[in-house]
Parts: C-alpha cells; structure tokens; sequence
C-alpha cells in the first residue's frame, strides 16, 4: 500500500492530497474522479470516521497479573479438556474462537461463555489475512464477529489475526469493525520447544507481569493435522502445572479486558509495551 492510499484509507488522505493540487500529471477531470473515488471509499471503510487502532502485546505493569489466552476453538476435545483444566484452578481466560468452529460446535461455545471466559475474534476460517483483498478481509473479520455473537450472544472486541500476521490493512479493517488488535507476549515456543516439560520450562521462565499468554484449544483450518494435534495435546498436558507454579508464585490470571483495562503506574490509561516485548516468531498452522 503506498502513502497515499493509506491516508485516503485513514480518512486524512482526500483532505490532504487535495489541498495540494493535482499530482504526477493528472488533469483536472480525472483528478476530480478519482477525488470522487476516494471520497466514497473512504466513507464506505471508515463510515463514522472511526480511525484509530490499537495494537496490544502486554501490560506495563508492575502487578504479578496476566491474561491466559486460547486460539483457534472450539474444538470437542481441546476446549473441553481446557474448560476442565480452568475449572479447578479457578482461572478465567479469554478465548479466541474461529467464527466456523463455533457454528460448527454452537453448543462448545456457548459452555465457554457460561463457564465465566471471554471471547475473541479469531477470523471467520483462519486464512492469511495479511494475503487477502480488502473485500475478503473485511468479511473474515466482521463474519467471524457477527457468528461469535450470533452463537453465545457477546459482542467481540478483540481480534486477533490468525498467526499473529498484520499489515496494514488488517489494522483498518479491526478498527472499522470497533476491534482492538491483540497479539501476546508469551507463548509456547517454536518447534525446537518439544514435549511438555520443556513448554512449561519455557512458560515459568518468561512470565512476567502484564504478560499475554497465547495458547491453543484447537488446529485452526488443520482439523486433521495429526501432528498438530499432538502438539497441541503437549501444551494442554503442561497447563495445570503452569497455572499451579504461577499462582503459587503470586500471579493472578484474569481476562484482556480486565487486564487491558487497569490503571498503569501514575498514568490514568493503560499501555503497550510494543517496544519491549514482542510476539515470537508464529509457527507454521499455529
């Protein structure tokens, strides 16, 4: 996307780009059409001149307090063995769920929301985002939304992108559909962090406060990837242990909105500690 297409796409770009005459040789009419043109898409992506987003890692915190996250449910044996897991530890998590896993399994979704977790958004079928057309992206994200709801009766107001991938369409469309952008600060390492033990090793070590945790519940779009599958049954077979050497630490697990949504040190609104803690390399199908 070059500058001025995402100024346009901000809502500063007609504006600006007008207010310093045609450009590159464009003549009067054609420049008025494609004002024109820019003026009707601009209302049609940004319609109430909603224009901002926020992309969050973590929080900057000093308080021994995190949000356990779950991608790409529900899932009939995953999210289950989840709901179990958190039960008895009395943790509350947020889950980011597939909009068609969730048609898919009404029934599993609604039991999250009963169980007391938040929903995410996690796209409507788990595809490239970064590769998608505007069209499809939009509808990844508003279709997955608009299933979420229709399926446990929340409103979602987070999304986050499938593989942790953004651009900057992504951004625009989350903002336009009132989702804030999630990603984590922590998560279960890359394919060199095998079996359980060594994923709790990896865990316990980088937990800090503020922390995001991104986990699965389910495969994604790779419903029959057997080595998937497995891997996923490793981080959930390290779960009780990690939520027990956590809370016999001091930390307090609670949702995003309740973690994104505390005071931080003397500042009456909350930050991102972007520039401090960054997301890990996605693993291919995670």
């Amino acid at each position: 996307m070059d500058r001025r297409q995402f100024l346009t796409r901000s809502g500063a770009g007609v504006a600006a780009v007008a207010a310093g005459g045609a450009m590159g040789g464009v003549g009067a009419g054609m420049w008025e059409q494609r004002q024109e043109r820019d003026r009707r898409e601009a209302q049609d992506y940004a319609g109430d001149g909603h224009g901002a987003q926020r992309v969050w890692w973590s929080l900057d915190t000093d308080e021994q307090v995190a949000a356990l996250t779950f991608d790409d449910g529900p899932h009939p044996e995953l999210t289950q063995r989840v709901l179990a897991v958190l039960a008895g530890q009395h943790v509350p998590a947020t889950f980011f769920m597939i909009g068609q896993n969730a048609v898919e399994h009404p029934g599993l979704a609604a039991e999250v929301v009963a169980a007391g977790h938040e929903i995410g958004n996690h796209s409507w079928s788990h595809g490239r985002v970064v590769d998608q057309d505007r069209v499809t992206l939009r509808d990844e994200i508003r279709r997955g939304a608009q299933s979420l709801g229709a399926v446990t009766g929340r409103r979602t107001k987070w999304f986050r992108p499938p593989r942790g991938m953004v651009s900057g369409d992504v951004l625009f469309e989350a903002a336009v559909a009132r989702h804030a952008v999630v990603l984590w600060s922590m998560t279960r390492g890359g394919p060199s962090v095998r079996g359980s033990a060594a994923i709790l090793a990896h865990l316990v070590q980088r937990l800090h406060p503020g922390a995001i945790v991104d986990l699965h519940d389910g495969t994604g779009s790779h419903q029959d990837d057997a080595k998937l599958l497995r891997r996923r049954h490793e981080e959930l077979a390290m779960l009780p242990d990690f939520l027990t050497r956590s809370l016999a630490a001091g930390y307090r697990f609670v949702t995003l909105s309740e973690l994104l949504h505390r005071p931080t040190g003397s500042a009456a609104a909350p930050s991102t500690r972007s520039l401090l803690v960054h997301p890990q390399p996605a693993v291919p199908g995670d």
